[in-house]
């Protein structure tokens, strides 16, 4: 990269945007590492000394050194003591830059309020700091926070409002940091055209193979552990549930893109879409995100 600023990019969002995915895309570029959901650091230091039998909670390596059993060559027990024993702040993506050997830290907590107590390190830099919203549409949202949580649709249109809102503001507070919308519907179809798109707000060259993520490792901590099925083999000997080993044949020799998770669409009852639609402030969070909620609204009342 003929530019030699740092870029640390900051991802936002709401739970099941499609964020792992995207960066999973990132991490493949030669000047970027994903790091994962760096705010998980604090609990990091909390657990390090516990050892979970539950392969889907990890407390102090990358997800996939986790599920081979392996130590991480990124997230080390001592790394992760060292940088948590005096706090967290702005000064980790340039210690994670200088141990990785890449000028980019993508960073996918999701979180404003994590990037906003960033914002209030001393050593922030907001020249080198990117935005990318990564978003998917509060029906698609409500659909899968009623299925992970029980809770009624109605929430979850008020939690995919609310946290949206303030990813918005969080980016714009103060000083404007540079900031990118990315729709998972898109990014998931036209996935090519999307990351040549990113990859220009974030001033590199797009690279051929971010289309083949998977081929390229990952230490990256945190994010859905199902974006991560396509790194694993069948024949290796993994740490993993039962039900996961579907997922895993299911992505072997899978074309990457052109394809949109639409489950909401038979998953939501039409009392349901109504509520979802009636909850104050969602329909022009949905326009302020780009979407064309007339679109939106024949896709889910005319299935």
């Amino acid at each position: 990269m003929e530019n030699k600023r740092r870029l640390n990019i900051f991802i936002l969002g709401t739970p099941f945007c499609g964020s792992t995915l995207l960066t999973n895309c990132l991490n493949s570029h030669k000047d970027l590492f994903t790091a994962g959901e760096l705010n998980r650091m604090p609990a990091f230091k909390q657990f390090a000394h516990l050892r979970m039998n539950d392969p889907e909670i990890y407390t102090d390596k990358c997800f996939l050194c986790n599920q081979r059993q392996q130590e991480c060559p990124v997230w080390s027990h001592s790394f992760v003591n060292e940088i948590c024993s005096g706090g967290i702040n702005f000064s980790i993506y340039e210690i994670l830059a200088q141990r990785t050997g890449k000028k980019g830290i993508v960073d996918s907590s999701k979180d404003p309020g994590w990037l906003s107590k960033m914002r209030q390190s001393s050593n922030f830099k907001p020249d080198q700091t990117f935005v990318i919203h990564v978003v998917r549409n509060p029906f698609a949202f409500a659909y899968s926070w009623k299925k992970k949580t029980g809770m009624p649709v109605w929430k979850g249109a008020e939690i995919w409002r609310d946290i949206n809102i303030r990813a918005i503001m969080t980016a714009n507070h103060d000083i404007s940091l540079p900031y990118l919308v990315v729709r998972y519907e898109q990014f998931a179809v036209n996935t090519e055209t999307e990351l040549k798109r990113i990859c220009s707000f974030l001033g590199i060259e797009f690279s051929e193979g971010m289309l083949k993520f998977w081929e390229v490792p990952i230490h990256s901590i945190g994010g859905n552990a199902s974006a991560y099925l396509p790194y694993l083999k069948e024949n290796e000997s993994l740490n993993v549930p039962k039900k996961w080993h579907e997922g895993i044949r299911h992505h072997s020799g899978r074309k990457f893109g052109e394809h949109v998770d639409r489950r909401w669409i038979q998953g939501l009852n039409f009392h349901e879409k109504s509520e979802i639609l009636k909850i104050s402030g969602v329909s022009d969070t949905t326009t302020l995100l780009g979407y064309n909620l007339a679109d939106i609204l024949k896709e889910a009342f005319t299935a």
